[in-house]
């Protein structure tokens, strides 16, 4: 039987937690079967409030506190908690809509797909830069000459793959790493993937963006290192 957990890394999202909240309890609870909250060393209330809020939610969950390590660390922690065929990852900042879960995991009930990848277009509207749309615009572009893997739009969140394959990952890449790792093994292992489009609203930096160019240069390392380590033009 096919059934999905969301891990859900949480830093400092005080300002988000009583919508995220709302937004799972909309979400049928046929598509989600279980959520892992993995509250990364938050400095503010977010822990205190996510025990509290925690108890509103309809769909049965685990909240793992742990010291801060950064995105790739909580996912891991989540993984080691995995118990159904699937997993998603899903971020707690508010920046991708909780029923878009429903549209990628079809895919998979339909037996389409096990691994489903999402892509967001950058309007005016769904842009949180000029810079920032280019700059992931060129990070997916240059995954895809790398590994002749086409990729839409490498750094999105939301991606969903079966539960032995998240718990096989080395998490080696650190902070936005694991958004690089996951689309890279699965053309390691030469497995089908699918995308689909997503919604997106950005944040500002005032709301708690977080990631920099400092992150997208690393992205770059970490792909053309993991590259050159399975020779470059295999």
């Amino acid at each position: 039987m096919k059934t999905l957990s969301a891990i859900i890394p949480v830093y400092n999202e005080e300002n988000n937690l009583v919508a995220l909240i709302d937004h799972l309890n909309t979400l049928n609870t046929n598509i989600l079967s279980f959520c892992i909250f993995v509250n990364d060393g938050s400095t503010d209330n977010s822990r205190e409030l996510l025990d509290t809020l925690s108890k509103s939610l309809k769909l049965p969950h685990l909240i793992i506190h742990k010291k801060n390590g950064g995105k790739t660390s909580a996912i891991e922690a989540g993984t080691k908690e995995l118990t159904t065929s699937h997993a998603i990852i899903f971020d707690s900042d508010l920046e991708y809509s909780i029923q878009d879960v429903n549209k990628m995991w079809e895919y998979v009930i339909n037996d389409d797909c096990d691994f489903i990848l999402s892509y967001r277009r950058f309007f005016t509207h769904s842009s949180y830069s000029w810079r920032y749309s280019k700059g992931n615009s060129f990070l997916s572009n240059l995954f895809g000459l790398l590994y002749n893997f086409v990729i839409t739009d490498v750094m999105c969140c939301l991606k969903l793959a079966p539960t032995d394959f998240y718990q096989s990952l080395s998490f080696k890449y650190s902070g936005f790493g694991i958004d690089v790792e996951i689309p890279m093994q699965i053309w390691r292992q030469k497995f089908k993937a699918r995308e689909v489009e997503v919604s997106y609203k950005p944040r500002t930096r005032l709301e708690g963006k977080s990631i920099t160019m400092i992150d997208g240069i690393k992205i770059v390392y970490y792909m053309v290192s993991f590259r050159l380590f399975y020779r470059l033009f295999k």
